[in-house]
């Protein structure tokens, strides 16, 4: 009866364990098992007694594991080791063993029992915490962790390598080791008071190395706070952006630079126009009297001089007024006025007649096309002018023959488009980019056949930008080139 009632209570001891239990003999046949470890696996009692543990319970790679130590065991030997085990739905979980021997009563082993508890989260937490640390450890920024005072818990490499200070000279240590004094103290109380109230600050931080050299941080500190939203720890992200900061330095240094090298020569441009154009308006004076004073006995030949005289300075007159115009776009001091004009009646014919002779020469066909009635527009009527001036002068000098048209219309807008189409020599594609460059031409040097400054189209650009007028292009070689312009209102 006594026995009857030792193993009852043994009995009720192993199906109450909060732990698995596990008893093969030294053939690693399981002799018992209870509820709690078939609960872990996924099986019943009866599929698990009789079966050969290693068999049904691990992975090919672990079976010789467990053999040894089975071995282990006949010699008498007590081990904790980890052992992956597969549940019945072929998952596999990570279990801890306490292995011992099981002996009969002359002291002869005759199996093994062991008590197993499910480590598989645990294991997995603390892979994930190995990754994490690694990725801390091995990251390309610094990391520091302090804890809610500020002293210093953990520093990775890359905070060594930059500070110059190694981690037993920081730890417990405040970072203000770090301070440059390069920073006032309402800096820091505003660092401070962000962190403190649970918020990220993110700033950029002058620091001192352990050389006294100065160098520049972009700081991130993230308050960490534990599961009743105490702050436990902060932890600061630091990339040094020392590099980063000089480059953007001497950038600033050298836009600057290039900056007033632009207006001095833009003001230089300006200045020579001036005194270039002063003389020569007196040249084409004096040149106009003696083409009067001489009018009653002037010869073929004199005559074909004085007009060279005539188109020649006019030639200098426009290339002047060209970057007298450009020297005012580049400095912010063209006098924009806004007003309704007549593109049409006060512009389209104006720009016709000072065209006349330049057509009669070239002896070419201007096509003017009105397809609206409507062709008022706000605008500025000296820059509406020259660019229209422009663009058509251009139609009528690369083209050799055939025709101009202007066209005026609306679009679906109700927006005023104006199109100047020409059957001239034509801009190739790769060219298009770089049309509107200032000093850019498609030909270049002393055999171009094509005389200019390069200045027209840029000036163009930038009357229309002022105009808020999108200017398109379309163009192929040896056909012709079609500008659109097309007016905001």
């Amino acid at each position: 009866e006594e026995l009857i009632q030792s193993e009852e209570k043994h009995r009720h001891l192993i199906e109450n364990m909060q732990e698995g239990l596990i008893v093969v003999d030294n053939n690693d046949v399981i002799q018992l098992v209870n509820p709690i470890f078939c609960e872990m696996l996924g099986y019943e009692e009866n599929e698990l007694i009789g079966k050969v543990g290693n068999e049904i319970l691990l992975n090919e790679a672990d079976k010789e594991f467990i053999l040894q130590k089975n071995r282990n065991r006949i010699k008498g030997i007590s081990e904790r080791y980890e052992l992956n085990m597969l549940k019945k739905s072929g998952e596999q979980i990570t279990l801890q063993m306490l292995a011992s021997s099981m002996n009969d009563a002359n002291g002869i082993v005759v199996g093994s029992m062991a008590v197993c508890f499910d480590i598989t989260e645990r294991k997995k937490a603390e892979e994930k915490i190995i990754i994490l640390s690694r990725a801390v450890e091995q990251s390309p920024t610094s990391v520091i962790i302090t804890n809610q005072d500020g002293a210093i818990q953990y520093v990775n490499a890359k905070f060594c390598d930059i500070t110059g200070y190694t981690k037993e000279e920081v730890i417990g240590k405040n970072p203000r080791i770090l301070k440059s004094g390069q920073h006032d103290k309402n800096f820091y109380e505003n660092l401070w008071d962000t962190i403190l109230t649970g918020k990220d600050w993110h700033g950029e931080i002058l620091n001192k190395k352990k050389s006294g050299e100065l160098f520049w941080v972009n700081t991130q500190i993230s308050p960490v706070v534990n599961e009743n939203g105490d702050i436990n720890n902060f932890v600061a992200v630091i990339e040094n952006i020392t590099g980063k900061k000089k480059i953007i330095e001497e950038l600033i240094v050298a836009k600057r630079k290039a900056e007033t090298l632009d207006k001095m020569k833009t003001e230089f441009l300006a200045q020579m126009s001036h005194e270039i154009r002063t003389p020569l308006n007196a040249m084409m004076n004096y040149t106009s009297f003696l083409k009067d004073d001489l009018s009653a006995d002037k010869s073929k030949e004199l005559s074909e001089i004085f007009e060279s005289i005539s188109d020649s300075g006019s030639r200098i007159v426009r290339t002047i007024d060209m970057i007298l115009n450009a020297s005012e776009l580049q400095v912010g001091g063209y006098d924009y006025i806004e007003k309704k004009i007549d593109i049409y009646g006060e512009i389209i014919k104006r720009v016709c007649r000072d065209l006349r002779h330049f057509l009669e020469s070239k002896k070419l066909e201007l096509r003017i096309t009105k397809l609206t009635e409507n062709t008022s527009v706000l605008c500025d009527e000296y820059s509406i002018y020259q660019t229209l001036l422009n663009l058509i002068d251009n139609a009528i000098k690369y083209t050799e023959e055939g025709f101009v048209d202007v066209r005026l219309l609306r679009n679906d807008e109700d927006n005023l488009q104006i199109e100047i189409e020409d059957t001239g020599i034509g801009i190739s594609e790769k060219y298009i980019d770089h049309l509107f460059d200032a000093f850019s031409q498609e030909e270049t040097g002393y055999s171009r056949k094509f005389e200019g400054t390069g200045l027209g189209l840029s000036i163009v650009k930038k009357y229309c930008e002022l105009n808020r007028i999108r200017i398109d292009v379309k163009s192929k070689k040896k056909v012709g080139t079609t500008f659109t312009l097309t007016f905001s209102e």
